[in-house]
C-alpha cells in the first residue's frame, strides 16, 4: 500500500483558510488591546486632572479660611480673579488667584512696590473656566474647569466660609 491515499499533509486551500482566520483573530486582539490602552490612558489623565482640580480647590479653601475678606473681580458673568485680605486689609499680605495664559496662577498681587509676585501656575492642566464669587461670609468657586491632555473637560466647585473675618 504505497498509494497516495495514506499520505498526510495540508493543501494550499487549507493553509490559506487557516492564515486568513489567524489574521482575523489577531486583528481583533490588536484592536481590543489598542482600545483598552486608549481607555486606560484617558482614565489616568482624567484622574490626574481631577486630582489637580481638587488640590487647587483645597489650596483656595485654605486661603479663604484664613482670610478676613475676599473680593472677586472680572467681568459680570465670569470672575477670573479672587483676592483674599487679612483682618487689617494690608495689601502686602493680600493673596490671590487669577486666570492667566490658560492656567490658574497664585501669588501676592498688591505688593507695596507695585509689582505682582506671581508664584506661578497652581496646576499644569489647561484651565477653561474660573468663576468665583464672595460675600461677607462665604467664598464660592462656582466652577473651576480644566481639560485633560486628551481634551476631556472636567469641572469642580466648592464653597468655603471665611473663618477669620471680623464680626461687627
Amino acid at each position: 500500500m504505497n498509494g497516495r491515499t495514506g499520505e498526510s499533509g495540508f493543501t494550499l486551500t487549507e493553509m490559506t483558510v487557516v492564515i486568513v482566520l489567524a489574521a482575523v483573530v489577531m486583528t481583533g486582539l490588536v484592536v481590543f488591546y489598542l482600545n483598552s490602552q486608549a481607555l486606560w490612558l484617558e482614565g489616568s489623565a482624567q484622574a490626574v486632572t481631577q486630582r489637580e482640580l481638587t488640590l487647587a480647590l483645597h489650596e483656595i479653601g485654605q486661603h479663604a479660611r484664613s482670610a478676613a475678606s475676599a473680593i472677586p473681580s472680572g467681568d459680570a458673568h465670569l470672575d477670573r480673579r479672587i483676592d483674599f485680605f487679612n483682618v487689617n486689609n494690608d495689601p502686602d499680605s493680600t493673596f490671590g488667584y487669577w486666570l492667566a495664559d490658560s492656567t490658574l496662577h497664585s501669588g501676592y498681587p498688591y505688593a507695596s512696590d507695585a509689582t505682582r509676585h506671581d508664584l506661578g501656575p497652581v496646576m499644569q492642566s489647561r484651565v477653561t473656566v474660573f468663576a468665583v464669587g464672595a460675600d461677607s461670609r462665604i467664598v464660592s468657586v462656582d466652577s473651576l474647569g480644566a481639560l485633560t491632555p486628551q481634551g476631556s473637560a472636567l469641572v469642580v466647585s466648592t464653597s468655603v466660609a471665611l473663618m477669620n473675618r471680623s464680626i461687627p
